[in-house]
C-alpha cells in the first residue's frame, strides 16, 4: 500500500509540475519575477548586486549560489537571457530537478535513522508532493537540498567514530555554509550542527565547526563585498530582508488554519525531548 501510494504521489506531482514548465503565465508557483530578473542580470554580465537607491533600483534579496549555478548551466546549454520565457522555463526546470533531489536525500535520511526501504520512500513522495510552491523555481529549491546534504552528512557523522566523523562533520558544516550562501536562512543547518555540538559538550568538534563555518563563509563574503562592494551586499542581502516583529503577523497565525501546524509542532517538541534523553547519537541528533 505504501508503494502504491508513493507511486500516485510522485507520479500526480511530476505531472502538474512538468504540465507547469512551459506555462507563458509569470507569476505562477510563487513569484519568480524576482529570481528570473536576478538570472537575467548575471546572464547578461550585468553586476547582481547593486545599490537600491540607485536606478533600476532594484533589490535581490537571496544569496548568490543559486544565480551562478543556474546561470552557468543556462549559459552552458545557450539559454538566451533576452528571452525571458527561456530563462523562466530554466529555472523551473532547475528547481523541479533540485526538488527530486531533495526527496532523494530525504529518503536517504529515513534508511540512515532506520526507516524501512518502503517506509523511506513514502516519506520521500509525500515530500516531494507537499513542497510550497515557492520552492518550485526559486533559491529555496537549492537551499532545501544543500540543507538536507547536510543533515544526512551530520547524521553519517553521528554513525561512525574517530576521524571519519570528523572529517563527515567538516563537510557537513560546508553543506550548511552552501545553504547559507543559497539562501540566508540556510544558515540553519549551521545552527543545529552547533547546537547538537553544543549540547553534547563536544568543544573540539564545536570548535572545527566555527572554524570551518567562518573561513568558507567568510571568504565568500569578503569575495562578494570585494566584487560587488560591501555597502551593495548589506543592502541587499541584510537589510532588504529585515522585516522586523510585526504583532499582526502573529496575530493572524493564531487561528484556525494554523491550529493543526501547531499541534503538530507542539508533538514534534515532545517526541523531541523524549529521544534527546536517549543514548544513541544518532537519535538525539534527529532531536
Amino acid at each position: 500500500l505504501a508503494i502504491v501510494v508513493s507511486v500516485i504521489l510522485v507520479a500526480t506531482t511530476l505531472f502538474s509540475r512538468i504540465h507547469f514548465l512551459p506555462t507563458p503565465l509569470l507569476n505562477v508557483m510563487g513569484e519568480e519575477q524576482n529570481v528570473v530578473y536576478g538570472l537575467i542580470k548575471w546572464m547578461q554580465g550585468t553586476p547582481l548586486y547593486t545599490d537600491p537607491e540607485a536606478l533600476p533600483m532594484d533589490i535581490i534579496q537571496y544569496s548568490p549560489a543559486y544565480y551562478y549555478l543556474v546561470g552557468t548551466i543556462g549559459h552552458v546549454f545557450g539559454v538566451n537571457a533576452q528571452e525571458p520565457m527561456e530563462v523562466y522555463l530554466l529555472s523551473r526546470i532547475m528547481g523541479l530537478l533540485f526538488n527530486l533531489l531533495f526527496a532523494c536525500s530525504g529518503f536517504l535520511i529515513a534508511r540512515k535513522l532506520g526507516a524501512q526501504w518502503w517506509s523511506a520512500l513514502l516519506w520521500a513522495a509525500v515530500l516531494i508532493s507537499f513542497l510550497p510552491r515557492q520552492v518550485h523555481s526559486r533559491p529555496d529549491a537549492l537551499n532545501l537540498l544543500f540543507f538536507s546534504l547536510c543533515m544526512l552528512t551530520f547524521f553519517h557523522a553521528l554513525a561512525v567514530e574517530g576521524s571519519r566523523s570528523r572529517k563527515l562533520l567538516a563537510l557537513a558544516t560546508v553543506l550548511g555554509c552552501l545553504a547559507a550562501l543559497t539562501k540566508q536562512s540556510g544558515v540553519l543547518g549551521l545552527g543545529v550542527i552547533g547546537a547538537y555540538l553544543l549540547f553534547t559538550q563536544q568543544w573540539r568538534l564545536l570548535a572545527q565547526h566555527v572554524l570551518v563555518a567562518a573561513l568558507v563563509l567568510g571568504t565568500a563574503v569578503g569575495v562578494l563585498c570585494w566584487h560587488y562592494g560591501a555597502n551593495e551586499v548589506h543592502l541587499n542581502l541584510v537589510v532588504a530582508i529585515k522585516n522586523g516583529i510585526d504583532l499582526h503577523t502573529i496575530h493572524r497565525l493564531v487561528r484556525m488554519r494554523f491550529w493543526s501546524m501547531m499541534i503538530l509542532q507542539a508533538v514534534g517538541v515532545i517526541v523531541a525531548w523524549r529521544w534527546w534523553r536517549g543514548t544513541e547519537p544518532m537519535q538525539r541528533g534527529w532531536a
